[in-house]
């Protein structure tokens, strides 16, 4: 929640990089401004000065994660058959260089690309891809991340009763183990898949929890998570709930 302090270091740091001419110092801080802010075009063009700065410092185990990253910005303004694409490069050059902490989160992405493009076997697959990388790596929020993924599969494929099924036990014990983002992502699509489930109520609970937690941050757009999402899912439950005017004030 220290966003200022942590822009103010970030500042700090790529004037001294650029001053002594330290391109994977400067590579690396541009990529932290995936973290904040909401601008998608700033973010691209950030990230791609980072790419340059890497393949400069001959970094190209870092390229990978710039590649990730812009392929998240592509997803978040609708380019996903880009995304896709990048995605796919990026995952051949994790892949040749053993890259498994990467290799998650490109995969991850994969999958919520390839559910919004419909691609739902690529999805599964990719899906099972990730649970057998957990088996080994054993991260400390890899398995909700990976309900998290398989829910937002089902949701898209039309079986929220699913959906619901893998999201309430993790709702009920969601701690700070799991990182913020993926909180509210959590939160939000547990009350998509009920409002489908026809449970307003249920539904209202997460999102108030989810959008009070948002107003503490100062409405922040906070990495890994997407706020038009969070609010609509809000509006929505709202409105099933009989309470219209809160719902579009």
């Amino acid at each position: 929640g220290l966003e200022r302090e942590a822009q103010e270091a970030v500042a700090r740091g790529l004037a001294c990089a650029r001053a002594c001419g330290d391109d994977q110092a400067l590579g690396q801080l541009q990529n932290l401004y995936m973290f904040w802010g909401a601008d998608p075009a700033v973010h691209l063009r950030i990230l791609r000065e980072a790419r340059s700065a890497f393949q400069r410092a001959g970094r190209l185990d870092r390229l990978v994660v710039i590649e990730v990253n812009l392929a998240s910005i592509y997803d978040r303004v609708g380019l996903l058959r880009r995304a896709w694409r990048l995605l796919a490069q990026a995952e051949q050059r994790a892949r040749a260089m053993g890259s498994h902490d990467v290799l998650t989160t490109l995969l991850q992405n994969a999958a919520y690309v390839a559910t919004l493009l419909g691609r739902f076997n690529d999805a599964h697959r990719l899906a099972d891809e990730i649970e057998a990388l957990q088996a080994r790596l054993k991260l400390p929020d890899g398995a909700a991340r990976l309900a998290l993924r398989r829910a937002s599969i089902a949701l898209e494929e039309g079986r929220a009763g699913v959906a619901v099924r893998l999201l309430t036990p993790l709702a009920a014990t969601v701690d700070e183990s799991i990182a913020i983002g993926a909180r509210f992502r959590l939160l939000t699509e547990l009350a998509r898949a009920l409002l489908a489930q026809a449970q307003p109520k249920a539904a209202l609970r997460h999102t108030s929890a989810a959008a009070a937690l948002h107003r503490q941050k100062g409405l922040a757009w906070i990495n890994a998570m997407q706020p038009p999402s969070l609010w609509w899912q809000h509006s929505r439950a709202l409105a099933a709930c009989g309470r219209s005017d809160e719902a579009w004030a």
